[in-house]
């Protein structure tokens, strides 16, 4: 065919080419938002695992230091730690805390002060 215009309108192949490439346009506009989506969950998960890090090293203390500190708190860690596993399985905590002493934590281990 001497012509792009010629081709597309009088081919039957060529009469197939617009709707085709219609739906690979929409192929890669539904493929980008996937890869956009799935992007942002990674982004959001290596944050989690940044501060799931950062408070376990917080908690890595030199052998033999007392720290005290009030349960809520440790509770609140470990929840947080959790937190993406909670919400993937449709966890909800209710939280409900009583005023109680602090625990004497060691950095690997706790007891009631």
């Amino acid at each position: 065919m001497a012509t792009l215009g010629e081709y597309l309108t009088n081919d039957p192949n060529g009469r197939k080419l617009p709707g085709y490439l219609a739906k690979l346009s929409e192929f890669f506009v539904t493929e980008n938002a996937e890869l956009l989506q799935e992007a942002d969950q990674l982004g959001r998960n290596i944050e989690h695992i940044k501060e799931v890090v950062a408070m376990q090293q917080s908690y890595a203390k030199v052998s033999g230091v007392f720290e005290n500190l009030p349960p809520n708190l440790l509770v609140e860690d470990a929840i947080a730690m959790n937190i993406s596993a909670f919400e993937r399985h449709g966890i909800v905590l209710e939280r409900k805390f009583s005023a109680v002493s602090p625990v004497r934590w060691t950095g690997t281990r706790c007891c009631k002060f």
